[in-house]
């Protein structure tokens, strides 16, 4: 008898275990991501501003939300394989390494931007007018709205470096003429990189802004992670998402 009992409440536990981890109930979401301080980092309290934020909406849903960041060709090759990852942050509408997955709702909206020298400035009025220049990107960046068509006629010459700051450097020592990137990652990168300080009256954001990024999660499309984002849509706000952000910025100060 004793032996049928334990039996049977090794069944049910099973049953409800899996039960739990399919209906919303309370658990933990793992989702991964990249390095872009001061939005997400491992070197930053509570993994960066975008990270603190998105915890207090999973938070909301009543689930803990674990935040893998990870190189992100790492992210492109591997394409999410894990089975305990649902999805990636931050994705918007055009990301092209995250086909497969659903965009949830917009929660952020960053403006993506040239930064140029002060004394060669950028003159453009048309994607095709960046040809004549030699740009930066970090490898892996997907290059995104007006300039995708030039960039994949092989009309757009650009170098790749490993990461945000490795592309200013390379602009503020004129081995190139401009870089890609998000306007608040510059501001952050100028004003705390020690590399860069010397630099700070040297690069400015070009006043033609190359798209406004509307950001979301993206999540996969089995049935957990369709709930899973059925459920963030229904709990996310943009205003909820900026506020928590700012909350941050005021806790923390980390520029």
């Amino acid at each position: 008898m004793t032996k049928y009992l334990i039996v049977l409440v090794l069944i049910l536990s099973s049953h409800f275990a899996r039960a739990y981890a399919f209906d919303g109930s309370k658990g933990e979401v793992v989702v991964e991501s990249l390095e872009l301080p001061p939005f997400i980092s491992d070197n930053m309290p509570e993994q960066g501003a975008a990270v603190y934020a998105l915890t207090q909406i999973f938070k909301k849903m009543g689930y803990d939300l674990k935040v893998l960041i990870v190189p992100i060709l790492r992210i492109r090759t591997l394409r999410f394989r894990s089975p305990n990852v649902s999805g990636f942050f931050p994705s918007f509408a055009d990301d092209d390494f995250v086909d497969g997955l659903d965009l949830s709702t917009i929660i952020y909206e960053t403006p993506w931007v040239i930064i140029e020298r002060k004394d060669r400035p950028i003159v453009w009025k048309e994607a095709k007018d960046l040809a004549k220049y030699r740009g930066g990107n970090v490898k892996g960046y997907t290059i995104r709205s007006q300039v995708r068509k030039i960039y994949d006629e092989s009309r757009l010459k650009l170098e790749a470096a490993p990461d945000d700051a490795s592309n200013l450097l390379k602009l503020a020592n004129k081995r190139i003429d401009y870089v890609f990137t998000d306007a608040h990652i510059f501001k952050y990168l100028m004003a705390t990189d020690p590399r860069l300080k010397e630099f700070a009256d040297k690069l400015q954001i070009n006043p033609k802004i190359v798209a406004m990024n509307r950001y979301g999660v993206a999540f996969k499309r089995d049935p957990a992670n369709v709930k899973l984002r059925e459920l963030f849509n229904k709990t996310v706000t943009e205003p909820d998402f900026e506020k928590y952000v700012l909350e941050y910025f005021k806790k923390f100060n980390p520029s």
